[in-house]
């Protein structure tokens, strides 16, 4: 996981796997840290390297999202392929994606 460090604006983390599937909860867990020691408001997760979703991987994104939300942090998802994107309209999670059209967080 990298994150970009001494930024004003929001925590940019790069999702480094090229899928996020149930076995991805150690991933998570390493993104919560990284969240937690840059005490950020704000982070915008590049999934840009992802090319495959599970179910279990979107429920396991969901139940960290939830998890930020409810420590006062927003999270939106960047990058993410079009194939994903799919998922997320199915899912009706199109509120997670950055707005990259526009480039508003």
């Amino acid at each position: 996981m990298d994150a970009e460090d001494g930024q004003a604006g929001p925590l940019e983390l790069t999702w480094d796997y090229d899928e996020c599937t149930m076995y991805s909860a150690s991933a998570f867990n390493r993104l919560s840290k990284l969240v937690i020691r840059h005490r950020a408001a704000n982070v915008i997760l590049d999934m840009s390297g992802c090319d495959y979703m599970s179910v279990s991987g979107l429920n396991l994104l969901i139940d960290w999202c939830n998890d930020l939300y409810a420590g006062g942090v927003d999270l939106k998802l960047t990058g993410v392929s079009p194939l994903i994107k799919k998922l997320f309209d199915v899912s009706n999670l199109q509120w997670l994606l950055e707005d990259e059209k526009a480039g508003n967080v």
